[in-house]
């Protein structure tokens, strides 16, 4: 760095006091730069200023608060024309910067900097000069913000003006004094450290000489010179940066320091660079004994060494061309007044560049040369290899097994094909690297064309393997339609068994396996592919028993309960429905286990009770389903519109006008009863025309007939009911009547339309065999003789009191017991052995069907499937027939 550069700041302020201390005036005096003002103003000012350009900062501050005869001090100016209003308000902020001008000058003592700065100097001591500095100055200013703000008067603004300097002169008023004695310090503390810098610098650029940079590369002292650069340019930042004390933004000086830092990120990459590029002149790589094995597995290290190095190589010119053409060097280097280390470290990084670009492209060439050599000796072997593979597939086409396995020809086909392609796509990525080194291909150029005419070779055998394949992917693509088809419906199946809707899932998983079963013929194209899908079918339907095994027993439970409450509500229909749904449930499950289910006493005797109430009470009510019914309903309608009016003229004394009335309704209930003899409507109705007519025989027989209904209650025949609908009639027309309800009750108990509570007596005799029950379910675990005794006990406490728990709870663990008993699912071989038996009895060749089902019996576990059950005694029966 020259010695202009390093004391250019302190020059410039030398020779500046030396210029405005000269008596004759010229035009850029500093008093020039305040002639605008007033003028003891301008006397102020302009000595102010030329002290502090001469670093005389204690004469330069004192400037302001000077007196002399008939001369008031810089406060002063223009105060006897302003108001008392603006002088008071002033008041306060001129005693205050007087304060901070004496305590500015109090520590000058302390600041005094000698003008050649020791290189060891102590940038903690300098920063707290610094910040002693601004925190008066940055008081000052803030004052003289203040003043600015008190009224627009000329005295204020020539007061603010004083304070805070005026926009034509740099370092002018009291803030400005002190922005000099600032800038001043802070430029003497940094010259020490660029001579720092710039012995880093140099040490770069001795390593980076064409002399030095690829024979005596030194890169411990490269990457020392860049970390202590790094760290003299950080600290320059770091002072430069307490610019900020005063407010003062990013200057120039702190752009040129950010461009050097990002410049050792490529001085850095550079040395990075020299050591690879060495390292891949000095490369020795084994070829591999078997060529293609290395290329076929990708696993080559060989080629991929030859042609990463040569790519790298490439690459490394192409990054320090980048590196030496970038924008931020360029802009360096043709920076004007840049520090000297600056200028050092962007000639070497130029000259390093050119020198480390012109090793790498020969060390390229040398590489890809090579690597063209070695992709033409590969691909002559490929070739002989592919052509024997097409000549072995190629006697596939003339095979004659008995069962032809088109996915497997299929595949072997689809795999020298992908063979092919991939030695096709090997010696193309061969053609592709070498491209890569296109700028050198004139050296390689007969290698490159060799392994173009192997492309070529195999590409011809790959229409060879074409054709094989042709009659393979027909019959495969047979087999897969079907299997397609399937698929469709065990998908919809597989959904809804995620969903746990194992019901709807079966019977999903129903239809897949029936359609698997009718293309069976069109499946058997492809072995593999019918026994892979047989063995999805045969899982799902598993995985579907699973899930519902413990939902079985609770669903019959809750079915049971269901039903038992519908029926004591009245709500027989529903009862019926809900056991139509567990006697469904059960027949799907048995289907679902492929075994038949032992009888549930529990269910029927519910069943047996539902569908005595139901057949007693049809003809009660009019089905809206009968086709009759718009006609019976009107005959019911016109019988209760004519009681009405012959019952308002009977009341009114006019019992001979009534009469036609009630015949007439008479007639309308006799045409209902004809069809519904035991109708709710039509027999209260009837009933309230004899209470009308003649109420006192009425009510004198009414007794009798509840007596003879009674008996005609316990005979057997059709009777009863009738009977018993003419009893529910009669208390509807009078509830209240003694023991009607209780009559009603004994009836219904005895017609079996409602099971009689258990006496003390009958839940006791319940108890005790429940509690037998319990005792042999504990000793049965999975014994089916001692779990059907245990069975067996449980019935016979519900037959006596179909309110015992216990006996409940033991019906429920067997049934959940022997749920667990797995599920009958034939194996591929006799699924298929049991289609063609199926098939046989279906088209009468009862023998072969016969043959077929003893080959399946043989084996014990196929004895207690149902379907095979069924088949056996289908063809028996016809056998026998």
């Amino acid at each position: 760095m020259s010695w202009f550069k390093k004391y250019s700041f302190l020059l410039f302020f030398l020779i500046a006091a030396v210029n405005m201390a000269s008596s004759a005036p010229k035009k850029n005096t500093a008093r020039d730069l305040f002639k605008s003002y007033p003028q003891r103003f301008q006397e102020i000012h302009s000595a102010a200023l030329t002290d502090a350009l001469a670093a005389d900062f204690s004469s330069a501050i004192s400037q302001f608060t000077k007196t002399e005869k008939n001369k008031t001090d810089v406060f002063g100016i223009l105060q006897s024309e302003a108001s008392e209003v603006s002088v008071k308000a002033a008041a306060p902020y001129i005693e205050k910067i007087k304060s901070l001008i004496k305590d500015y000058e109090a520590l000058q003592a302390n600041l005094q900097i000698q003008k050649e700065v020791s290189s060891d100097y102590n940038i903690t001591d300098l920063t707290e000069k610094l910040k002693k500095i601004s925190s008066v100055r940055n008081q000052v200013y803030e004052a003289g913000i203040s003043v600015s703000k008190i009224d627009s008067s000329v005295y204020i603004r020539h007061l603010s003006a004083s304070i805070n300097g005026v926009p034509e002169a740099e370092y002018s008023g009291i803030c400005g004094v002190m922005d000099c004695q600032f800038d001043y310090i802070l430029k003497s503390a940094l010259n020490p450290l660029e001579k720092k810098a710039l012995d880093c610098a140099r040490n770069i650029k001795h390593n980076f000489s064409s002399e030095n940079i690829f024979t005596q590369f030194d890169n411990e002292k490269v990457t020392d010179a860049v970390s202590k650069l790094n760290v003299h340019i950080e600290q320059c930042k770091r002072l430069n940066s307490l610019s900020s004390l005063i407010k003062k933004s990013e200057t120039e000086y702190e752009k040129q320091m950010n461009m050097t830092e990002q410049l050792l990120s490529d001085v850095n990459l550079l040395s990075e660079i020299i050591q690879k590029i060495k390292a891949s002149l000095n490369l020795t790589v084994k070829k591999p004994e078997d060529i293609k094995l290395s290329l076929r597995t990708r696993n080559d290290a060989y080629s991929d060494t030859l042609v990463k190095n040569a790519e790298a190589l490439f690459t490394y010119g192409k990054t320090v061309s980048s590196i030496k053409s970038s924008q931020n060097l360029i802009t360096l280097k043709n920076l004007n007044g840049k520090t000297e280390f600056i200028s050092e470290l962007t000639d070497s990084i130029s000259s390093a560049c050119s020198e480390i670009e012109r090793i790498s492209t020969s060390g390229s060439i040398n590489l890809w040369i090579e690597t063209a050599r070695y992709y033409a000796e590969a691909a002559s072997l490929i070739t002989s290899e592919d052509e024997g593979i097409t000549a072995v597939l190629n006697s596939y086409i003339n095979e004659t097994e008995e069962t032809k396995y088109a996915g497997k020809c299929k595949t072997e086909c689809a795999n020298a094909l992908q063979s092919f392609t991939t030695d096709i796509q090997i010696l193309s990525d061969g053609i592709k690297k070498l491209n890569a080194g296109y700028g050198y291909r004139t050296n390689f150029i007969s290698e490159q064309r060799s392994i173009e005419e192997s492309i070529k070779k195999i590409s011809g055998l790959q229409e060879k393997i074409h054709t094989i394949s042709k009659t393979a992917e027909k019959k495969y693509l047979t087999a897969k339609i079907a299997e397609n088809s399937v698929t469709v419906l065990f998908d919809k199946a597989y959904e809804l068994y995620k969903k746990n809707d194992f019901i709807e899932a079966f019977n999903q998983y129903q239809k897949a396996d029936a359609l698997y079963n009718s293309l069976e013929a069109e499946l058997k194209n492809d072995g593999d592919l019918r026994n892979d899908l047989y063995q999805k079918l045969t899982k799902l339907k598993q995985d579907i028993i699973n899930g519902e095994k413990p939902l079985f027993v609770i669903q019959q439970r809750k079915y049971k309960t269901d039903a038992r409450r519908a029926y004591d509500s009245g709500n027989f229909e529903n009862a019926f429905y809900i056991l139509s749904q567990a006697e469904e449930k059960r027949r799907l499950w048995s289907k679902m286990m492929d075994y038949e289910l032992e009888s549930d006493m529990e269910l029927e005797r519910l069943k047996d009770f539902v569908n005595t109430a139901i057949a007693i009470k049809e003809g009660r009510e009019i089905s809206r389903y009968d086709s009759k019914a718009p006609e019976i309903l009107q005959n019911l309608a016109d019988a209760q519109m004519n009681f009405k009016k012959g019952e308002i003229l009977f009341k009114e004394g006019k019992k001979n006008e009534a009469v036609p009335y009630l015949e007439t309704a008479e007639e309308k209930i006799q045409l209902v009863k004809n069809f519904y003899p035991r109708n709710k409507e039509a027999g209260l109705l009837r009933l309230k025309i004899d209470q009308l007519t003649d109420k006192e025989s009425f009510d004198a027989t009414f007794p009798e007939k509840i007596e003879r209904l009674k008996a005609e209650i316990k005979s057997s025949d059709i009777s009863s009911q009738q009977a018993y609908s003419d009893l529910l009639d009669m208390y509807e027309l009078n509830p209240a009547y003694p023991g009607l309800k209780k009559i009603i009750t004994e009836a219904e108990y005895t017609l079996g339309y409602r099971q009689r509570p258990a006496n003390n007596s009958q839940i006791k005799k319940a108890s005790e065999l429940s509690l037998q029950a319990q005792k042999a379910l504990n000793e049965a675990g999975r014994d089916e003789i001692l779990l059907e005794h245990a069975r067996s006990l449980a019935n016979q406490a519900l037959a006596v009191n179909s309110d015992d728990n216990t006996a409940i709870k033991v019906l429920d663990e067997i049934a959940r017991r022997r749920g667990e008993k797995p599920a009958v699912i034939l194996s591929a071989a006799d699924e298929d052995l049991y289609q063609k038996a199926l098939k046989d009895y279906r088209d009468g060749n009862l023998a072969d069907a016969k043959i077929k089902l003893n080959r399946l019996l043989e084996n014990k576990n196929n004895s207690l499937s149902a379907k095979i059950i069924r088949l056996k005694e289908n063809i028996e029966r016809k056998l026998n027939g």
